[in-house]
């Protein structure tokens, strides 16, 4: 599960944070420029420039950490921009959104099939009730966003974590609540996957997919099950959502499927799927040796990888 919200508040303003995930950076050093992990950007907004400034602080306290820098993704951004508006309009924060849907659900929906961690931001001006309908946007910074970010250590983890590879970014301004909100999407895209949208219990579910790093294999697959989905769990919830690792079914890699000169496997997901309900499923990734060190011991766990693709299954 994810940690719960943390609140911070900072001279003549309140920031208010959520974790988006549970490796360590040092603010500073030599900075990256605004363009940097990019070559367009997503959406032509006013707050492009803000996006950009955002990338170019977390790819500058990435490097800090030793880690390679992400890239701003069109899709991840679509999806954080639309939770951003959609928190700033319904005056809410969390990761949640206005159907109850969770940060996968809303990525899953967008096409997304990477591993998906969110950070979320809100900063408001100190007192909401002597500036309600004064645009907060020309006082919000950008940079102090991001060292608050940087500052917690389940957002910092989030940032720096060398799995990553693109991210997503969404701002809103909300004039009423004279509030900012920042949405962060962190993808991890390790394997480009073909999973059915539907299925039936126990029937066949195929899951196909072709490594992006030829380095990398296809570990385990970890499905966890949601019976009711979003559409009942009810409006926005402040608290924290499971980002699909942790405990689960394991479809171990002695029955994934695997042709090594087109770096691509394939399984059957139908033996697991046997109730109905929401499946969601994250494909875990591991360097070649660990993955035959795994085959041979006849055992494997999660630890032993990091998630590289995710799907969800609605399963009747």
């Amino acid at each position: 599960m994810r940690p719960r919200c943390a609140n911070r508040r900072l001279p003549g303003l309140a920031a208010v944070l959520a974790a988006g995930a549970l490796a360590c950076a040092t603010p500073g050093g030599d900075d990256l420029s605004p363009g940097a992990g990019t070559t367009r950007t997503p959406i032509r907004d006013r707050y492009a420039a803000a996006r950009l400034e955002l990338l170019a602080a977390i790819n500058r306290d990435r490097r800090a950490a030793g880690v390679g820098p992400v890239e701003l993704d069109s899709l991840a951004t679509v999806a954080a921009q639309a939770h951003a508006v959609a928190m700033g309009a319904g005056r809410f924060f969390g990761h949640y959104g206005v159907l109850g849907e969770a940060p996968y659900e809303r990525l899953a929906a967008a096409g997304e099939t990477g591993h998906v961690q969110e950070n979320v931001y809100r900063w408001q001006v100190k007192s909401m009730s002597s500036v309600g309908g004064v645009d907060p946007w020309p006082a919000f910074d950008p940079q102090g966003a991001h060292r608050s970010l940087m500052a917690s250590p389940g957002h910092r983890e989030t940032i720096v974590d060398p799995h990553r590879t693109h991210v997503g970014l969404g701002i809103a301004a909300d004039s009423a609540g004279a509030a900012v909100y920042v949405v962060e999407e962190f993808v991890a895209r390790h394997a480009q996957i073909e999973a059915p949208r539907l299925a039936w219990q126990e029937s066949v579910t195929p899951l196909a997919g072709r490594m992006l790093d030829p380095a990398l294999r296809p570990l385990l697959v970890l499905l966890r099950h949601d019976p009711a989905g979003a559409a009942s769990r009810g409006g926005p919830s402040p608290g924290p959502y499971s980002d699909g690792r942790g405990e689960g079914r394991i479809v171990p890699p002695w029955t994934i499927g695997w042709r090594p000169a087109l770096l691509a496997f394939e399984l059957d997901l139908g033996p697991v799927l046997r109730e109905p309900g929401r499946w969601y499923g994250v494909v875990y990734v591991a360097p070649r040796q660990v993955v035959e060190r795994a085959l041979a011991a006849g055992a494997v766990n999660t630890e032993q990888g990091w998630p590289g693709a995710a799907f969800l299954v609605d399963v009747y």
